[in-house]
C-alpha cells in the first residue's frame, strides 16, 4: 500500500503502491510528514493517492502509473475538412 515509518503497509493483502510512491513518517510527537514521488503532501493527499489506486486497481487497471496526455499533433485528430 505504501511505506509507514519504514515498513510496507499492505492492505486486505494487495500491495496498492508497488513503487512505493507514498511514504509517511511520523516524528517523536507523533505529527505526519507525507510524501508522494518525493514532493511533500498533506495527509489527507495521502488518503486521497491510496484510494486513486485502490480505485484503479478494482477497475482492473494499473496502480503504478497514472496515464498522461501527450497532447495534439500532426495526425493525432481527425479532422472533418482537408486543408
Amino acid at each position: 500500500m505504501a511505506t509507514v515509518n519504514g515498513k510496507k503497509e499492505i492492505l486486505f493483502g494487495k500491495d496498492f503502491d508497488p513503487e512505493d510512491r507514498i511514504k509517511m513518517t511520523t516524528n517523536h510527537e507523533g505529527y505526519p510528514s507525507v510524501t508522494i514521488d518525493d514532493k511533500p503532501a498533506t495527509p489527507l493527499d495521502h488518503v486521497d493517492a491510496i484510494q486513486e489506486n485502490v480505485e484503479r486497481h478494482n477497475k482492473g487497471k494499473s496502480t503504478r502509473t497514472m496515464p498522461t496526455f501527450s497532447g495534439f499533433g500532426q495526425g493525432t485528430l481527425n479532422k472533418p475538412y482537408k486543408n
